[in-house]
């Protein structure tokens, strides 16, 4: 038994190549309220969300990142950045930064959930999205969090590129593994 919610699940795919056409404010405000009703703990809603629209400030942001990534030692990153059109939010024109209170209890997973929400939300109205997870190095300088106006207390954990596709046709999904998933009944 299937139905559109299982579809969109499956269907979603990280897509990195964006068209620079902005996504509507309508669909942009959709997104964000799936995030606000993402379960989180004790109900206490402990996440920020910053919307990133202005590409000089984007394309701050990834000259950081690569100035980081030069810095880093870690030659995967070192490789990708070797790359001239590296781009750490794949040219998306909708950046959001997902933060959560500093110490509070499961806010990782608060707002991984807030995160996954978004996604599919996003998926469901034809956005396409990518999770960075490697953008958590340039977001936690304390300038690119004051330009970014993320409140005091509060720690960038996430960020998630939005915008419409470049490419024609979606990856296909890497195979699942088998054998992770056990019954006690």
């Amino acid at each position: 038994m299937t139905n559109e919610t299982i579809e969109v699940i499956m269907r979603r795919r990280s897509i990195r190549d964006y068209k620079p056409d902005q996504i509507e404010e309508e669909k942009l405000q959709i997104i964000l309220e799936a995030a606000k009703f993402a379960p989180n703990a004790g109900g206490r809603q402990l996440w920020h969300f910053t919307v990133i629209q202005n590409k000089k400030v984007i394309e701050d942001m990834v000259e950081k990142m690569i100035n980081v990534i030069k810095q880093s030692g870690n030659e995967n990153l070192q490789k990708k950045i070797s790359n001239p059109d590296y781009h750490t939010f794949y040219n998306a024109p909708t950046v959001i930064v997902v933060s959560g209170a500093e110490n509070a209890r499961l806010i990782e997973i608060d707002c991984a959930a807030a995160t996954e929400n978004m996604l599919i939300a996003a998926e469901s109205m034809g956005i396409s999205s990518c999770w960075i997870g490697s953008a958590e190095l340039v977001l936690s300088d304390e300038n690119v969090k004051k330009t970014l106006g993320i409140p005091a207390g509060y720690k960038p954990l996430y960020a998630v590129s939005l915008g419409y596709s470049a490419t024609k046709d979606k990856e296909q999904p890497v195979p699942r593994k088998e054998n992770t998933v056990n019954f006690v009944r």
